[in-house]
């Protein structure tokens, strides 16, 4: 298949802009995913570590001695 020249810049001139915007989605996609997994990862640990601090285990029983998260009022309606 032999294209005119006319149509070989209009044919490598998409192929160039696919490939720009394709690659420019990776990086944006790559950033948030990555931003946001490490966002949630840290809140993840950070309540972890909250609740681990306010159990404690003596023998076979678990002792749940302050949990902030009950005593916050429920404000909607």
């Amino acid at each position: 298949m032999k294209l005119s020249f006319r149509n070989r810049i209009a044919l490598f001139t998409a192929s160039a802009a696919a490939v720009t915007i394709g690659l420019v989605f990776m990086v944006v996609y790559g950033v948030v995913y990555f931003s946001a997994y490490n966002h949630l990862d840290a809140d993840i640990q950070q309540e972890k570590e909250e609740v681990l601090n306010s159990l404690h285990w003596a023998g076979d029983s678990i002792i749940i001695n302050d949990m902030p998260e009950w005593e916050e009022k429920n404000t909607s309606g």
